[in-house]
């Protein structure tokens, strides 16, 4: 977390070596510009200690994951995204893995989008969890509004949907779903 405090406003890039990252608490990426978070393919793994997300993205712009892996659990009840993205722009995942486990009467998400968001590429990933990519309600916003939405050579393994916008949803310009 203090990597990406030290670049919240004048961005960067942080590079994970190889090797298994235990994350306790969610990595809040919040009010960025220009982050970009690096790994080394799938020797890099940033794994949850206690159920949760593991990333959080909220009301940033130009944040970019790349050739990492992320494995999480749902919390006791609910919806959980493994990754969640409110107001963003210029969003971008590529060559990532995403595990999202879940027990009993919860929900795991891969990658939860709720907001404005705008510019998302999410190209390149596996994604295994009862929902791949969806709409969530984080508490502040329960809709999306996307622009420009790219979402393509991915690789779904999900129990219920592997794209699921059943909550309020609009979607503006180009929405681009293919190759999946």
């Amino acid at each position: 977390q203090q990597a990406i405090d030290s670049l919240q406003n004048t961005g960067g890039t942080i590079c994970l070596g190889i090797g298994n990252y235990s994350i306790a608490d969610t990595l809040n990426i919040e009010g960025a510009v220009s982050i970009r978070i690096r790994g080394q393919g799938l020797g890099t793994v940033l794994m949850g200690t206690q159920p949760g997300a593991i990333l959080g993205i909220a009301d940033s712009t130009g944040v970019a994951l790349e050739n990492l892996t992320v494995i999480g659990s749902a919390v006791d009840s609910g919806v959980t995204a493994i990754i969640a993205a409110r107001n963003t722009i210029d969003l971008r995942l590529e060559h990532a893995n995403v595990l999202g486990l879940a027990v009993g009467k919860t929900t795991s998400v891969g990658i939860g989008l709720s907001g404005n968001t705008l510019g998302v590429n999410i190209t390149d990933c596996a994604i295994v969890a009862e929902r791949g990519i969806s709409t969530i309600d984080d508490g502040k916003r329960d809709y999306v509004l996307t622009g420009e939405l790219r979402m393509t050579r991915n690789l779904f393994f999900c129990s219920q949907r592997a794209i699921n916008f059943d909550r309020i949803s609009l979607h503006f310009g180009n929405t681009r779903i293919n190759d999946n």
